[in-house]
């Protein structure tokens, strides 16, 4: 009879236990590997799941899984929105994740052999490097100018390195006066330096000035706190600082800048318009407060015909 008893005890604990079980409800949860992937990109996804007992995946692209961690491969860019469905018996519950695949990189390489990649941003095809170019595309050569009083006054084409420290010219690629930018030579053939309009149009597909910048910002290379920076635009903006006309170089690290190929309408003349970006916030600023002289020297990002 004790043994009946402690037979019934003993199931009915085990009943209560399995009932308890099955009462859990589950937490979906997962992470997923790196940003900023070209395709096609192999994304690795992490399930961080509680309480639960069988999963669905589902990738956005029409492909799933019911792995607990998993990889997939995307062919073709866009932005796809990641499912999680965690189950435990009758009880389930959902994660989603948006994850963004860049366009296939693409690569140009300019007169001296330097080899650029490329992103497609929107509608546009932008290199993902500044320019270090020493040459115009038809091979004629742009000055190369270390004394500041020469620099000073040019009214032609020249280029310098930041502090002229080749190093910084390999690593941010060289500074240009906009003189170089106007003749029109300066890009490889099938590229050109972009418009006042072209950089509007980045900064509008990228959800305007204010967050723009901080979307083009590489994620390293510039100082802290390096506000809003996450690429996902694939653009990689680096700060590769300017020279002023009249004193000598000055924000690396901090700051980038970028000339336009449109000259600004202003009464005062000599100006031209540019694109800067900061460490301390995500804006791309057009700095229509004040344009740049043509005799600054800023970086060049450019852009496919």
């Amino acid at each position: 009879m004790k043994k009946l008893k402690l037979a019934l005890i003993v199931i009915t604990l085990s009943f209560l236990v399995a009932s308890c079980e099955e009462e859990l409800t589950p937490v979906s949860s997962f992470t997923f590997s790196e940003l900023n992937k070209s395709a096609p990109a192999e994304v690795e996804f992490t399930n961080n799941s509680q309480n639960a007992t069988t999963f669905l995946w589902e990738f956005g692209d029409g492909s799933n899984s019911i792995e607990k961690n998993t990889k997939h491969t995307y062919t073709t860019a866009g932005t796809y929105t990641v499912k999680l469905t965690a189950y435990n018996g009758k009880n389930s519950n959902m994660m989603t994740l948006s994850i963004t695949i860049l366009a296939p990189i693409t690569t140009v390489t300019d007169v001296d052999g330097n080899v650029y990649h490329s992103v497609i941003i929107g509608t546009q095809t932008w290199m993902v490097e500044n320019l270090k170019t020493t040459k115009y595309n038809d091979g004629t050569t742009i000055p190369f100018i270390t004394d500041q009083a020469t620099w000073k006054n040019l009214s032609t084409g020249g280029y310098c390195n930041y502090g002229n420290v080749v190093a910084n010219g390999e690593k941010y690629g060289h500074l240009y006066n906009w003189y170089a930018v106007n003749t029109g030579k300066l890009a490889p053939n099938g590229w050109h330096v972009p418009t006042d309009n072209e950089w509007s149009k980045l900064e509008n597909f990228l959800g305007g000035v204010a967050i723009a910048g901080g979307k083009m910002k590489s994620t390293t290379m510039w100082a802290s706190p390096n506000t809003g920076a996450t690429n996902e635009s694939g653009f990689t903006a680096l700060p590769g600082g300017f020279r002023y006309t009249t004193l000598n170089m000055n924000t690396i690290g901090y700051f980038g800048f970028w000339w336009s190929s449109t000259e600004a309408e202003l009464t005062t003349g000599g100006c031209a318009w540019s694109r800067s970006l900061s460490y301390g916030n995500s804006i791309c600023d057009r700095r229509y407060n004040y344009s740049a002289s043509k005799g600054e020297g800023y970086s060049v990002r450019c852009i496919k015909n």
